[in-house]
């Protein structure tokens, strides 16, 4: 993977743990996850805007593009978007996805595969995986 720059880094690296940590508390929580979404505004802080569709399961590809547009009203310097996917790869398999891009058109994704085990359905959180692949978000 092409590392991103220092700066980039910097700024994808908040978000990214604030991501992470809320995207797998829903995760434990529910045992599932719909697209969340969080950005870094120009004053480096992260925010995390709300969409409600009405729909009590909203469609995935349908938040994604309403954080899209969303993200448009706001002066943002990075962006995040996190949803749950299957990585149909044995050593990964079900896997939260977190897409960021960044104002400079640096991207990275980073997965994180997860399982759930036993009558209590214990978490079971893998090692973090990133590549430069990822949806346009910006």
């Amino acid at each position: 993977m092409k590392k991103p720059s220092e700066k980039t880094w910097n700024d994808f690296l908040p978000l990214l743990d604030e991501c992470s940590e809320i995207s797998i508390s829903l995760l434990k929580k529910q045992k599932e996850l719909f697209p969340i979404c969080l950005y870094l505004d120009s004053n480096h802080k992260v925010n995390v805007p709300a969409i409600y569709t009405g729909d009590e399961h909203p469609d995935t590809n349908e938040l994604i593009k309403e954080y899209k547009n969303l993200l448009k009203t706001f002066k943002v310097k990075a962006a995040c978007i996190a949803y749950m996917v299957t990585v149909k790869n044995d050593s990964i398999g079900d896997a939260l996805c977190i897409d960021f891009n960044h104002i400079n058109g640096d991207v990275m994704r980073c997965l994180i595969p997860y399982s759930f085990h036993g009558i209590i359905k214990k978490m079971n959180v893998g090692e973090r995986i990133f590549s430069e692949e990822s949806i346009k978000i910006l």
